[in-house]
């Protein structure tokens, strides 16, 4: 951890353990705003959150997000169990992404569905703002990119000036421990209805007077879900 943190765990005054991300992220956006969007961006709101239990995004954007007085202000929100030392390159691009979304909503373009489908709209911004996405995803669009040499660049000076506040820093993943199966499935091998019970019961299907069989769970491989998912 860096010098800034040892010192405050050390009096115990309660400080915000994630106030150094919030600054690097802060100093990132402004940079990039300069560097990359010609400062046409104007004030946001940063927020750092863990993922839901499904989603699988880096970051997200949202306009008028905050109301304070008679002004609405914009977030991005950058989750925070993908946030690394080891790759920080990834995460500053999830933020050009959602700066990229940022500038389509000052523009009024219309670059993203409510179901997060990415038209073409959004490919030419990225694309102008140097981050380049070369296929299109099925449920996504045009959504994955990456850096072109320029603004990879721009990251490296970038980083030059402000390294990551952390060393070694990262979310923990808690398995959660498996329950064993108690129910399990039981078939006619006549009629084929499907019965539920517990493991070692003596069924007989009342429509053909025949013995039910058992039938042994299927263990989900991860390859035979994504072959189902497609």
């Amino acid at each position: 951890m860096n010098e800034f943190l040892n010192i405050k765990e050390k009096d115990g005054s309660g400080t915000n353990i994630f106030e150094p991300l919030y600054i690097f992220y802060s100093k990132a956006f402004r940079y990039f705003n300069e560097k990359v969007f010609e400062n046409i961006l104007p004030n946001i709101g940063f927020l750092l959150k863990p993922k839901a239990s499904r989603a699988n995004r880096l970051a997200y954007f949202r306009s008028n997000f905050f109301k304070i007085k008679n002004g609405s202000y914009p977030v991005i929100c950058l989750i925070i169990d993908f946030v690394s030392d080891v790759d920080v390159k990834k995460t500053l691009s999830s933020l050009i992404h959602e700066m990229i979304h940022f500038e389509a909503s000052i523009k009024s373009i219309k670059d993203c569905s409510k179901s997060q489908f990415h038209n073409i709209n959004f490919k030419n911004l990225a694309e102008n703002r140097g981050y380049i996405i070369e296929e299109k995803d099925k449920r996504i669009g045009w959504s994955y990119g990456k850096p072109n040499e320029k603004l990879n660049s721009i990251f490296d000076d970038f980083l030059k000036i402000n390294p990551f506040p952390y060393q070694e820093f990262n979310i923990p993943i808690v398995e959660k421990e498996k329950k064993e199966r108690t129910v399990f499935n039981y078939f006619c091998p006549e009629c084929g209805v499907v019965v539920k019970g517990k493991r070692n019961l003596n069924l007989i299907c009342g429509e053909c007077q025949v013995d039910f069989e058992f039938a042994e769970p299927k263990e989900k491989t991860i390859e035979k879900i994504i072959e189902n998912l497609i």
